[in-house]
């Protein structure tokens, strides 16, 4: 599938894109060049593709692609067209569930958390020291309470007195452990309003929606990302009587996005519909990428909170997002 943000656009230093992953041979192409990240079998020349399971190993064998990022004992099966690019460390950790309750993957090798209930693993990240942290939540009675396992071992997060939450995503910055997700408030007149939360070694901070007078109701988060000097960004929605908008938090501080119409016209934050899916920081520009309008959208970035569409006819999702 091709990336519509990388729509007429390149040639890109290779280097960048490898500084942030940790390769073995990354000196060997700091001079190399390439217009496109693209999936093996659509990947062209001048394009740098990824290959991680033997799954796809007769794709590998035919893909057209100059640069391949891969594990040493998966390089063999591409062609000697494609430049190998080996990752040093070739552990791969995913968080999830599965039929009875949380539970992580180590290289497809399942890891059971919390188990016999309801409850589910997202983000994922591992110390220095190996040891590795799931956020997610489990169900206890008629609550999700928000909560984290250190290997096998579940931790409990703040969430208020009958109120509902989920962790989502983990980021480990030296003595911090930093939890995204959110939390459910009682309200009179709602019933519950769902709020953006971070957690800073168990400490909760819980971000403002809006005035519910003025009819914000509700909001979600797809994203989180912690920057050098330690400010907290969630991406996702806060939701009006009308419609879902992208939001950005910085600190807990409610950014609006705003959009662009048929005609490629601006559309004022909070009159647009849409979702931020990942966020990131990059040469000091807070970078998001998601989509205009909800399931499907037209695929959209914004920097520093200026919205980009490269096709307005474009109809699909944005999950994520790399920056190179």
């Amino acid at each position: 599938m091709l990336n519509p943000f990388f729509k007429n656009v390149g040639p890109f230093n290779i280097e960048k894109l490898l500084n942030k992953i940790d390769v073995e041979n990354k000196e060997n192409f700091k001079k190399d060049k390439i217009y496109n990240v693209s999936d093996l079998f659509a990947a062209t020349k001048k394009d740098l593709t990824f290959f991680h399971s033997k799954n796809y190993s007769f794709l590998a064998s035919k893909t057209k692609a100059s640069y391949c990022v891969t594990l040493e004992s998966l390089s063999h099966l591409l062609p000697n067209s494609c430049k190998k690019i080996i990752v040093k460390n070739g552990d791969v950790y995913v968080g999830g569930y599965f039929d009875n309750g949380s539970c992580y993957w180590k290289n497809g090798n399942k890891i059971n958390l919390t188990t016999n209930a309801d409850s589910m693993g997202w983000g994922i990240d591992i110390d220095d020291n190996g040891d590795v942290y799931t956020a997610g939540y489990y169900m206890k009675g008629h609550n999700l309470i928000p909560s984290f396992w250190k290997n096998n071992t579940r931790s409990n997060l703040w969430r208020p007195n009958g109120g509902d939450g989920e962790a989502k995503y983990i980021k480990l910055k030296g003595n911090k452990k930093i939890f995204g997700g959110t939390l459910m408030y009682s309200h009179n007149f709602l019933g519950y309003l769902t709020k953006p939360t971070y957690w800073v070694n168990g400490n909760k901070n819980s971000c403002n929606i809006g005035n519910v007078n003025d009819g914000w109701q509700g909001s979600d988060i797809f994203s989180m990302f912690i920057d050098d000097n330690d400010d907290v960004y969630l991406g996702g929605f806060s939701q009006d009587m009308n419609a879902e908008h992208p939001t950005i938090w910085k600190n807990c501080e409610k950014i609006l996005l705003g959009g662009l119409d048929e005609n490629e016209q601006l559309i004022e934050p909070g009159q647009s519909s849409g979702v931020v899916r990942s966020i990131l920081k990059e040469d000091n520009k807070i970078i998001a990428a998601g989509t205009l309008g909800y399931f499907p959208g037209i695929p959209c970035i914004w920097v520093d909170s200026k919205p980009y569409v490269y096709d307005i006819s474009l109809v699909g999702e944005v999950w994520d997002m790399i920056i190179i």
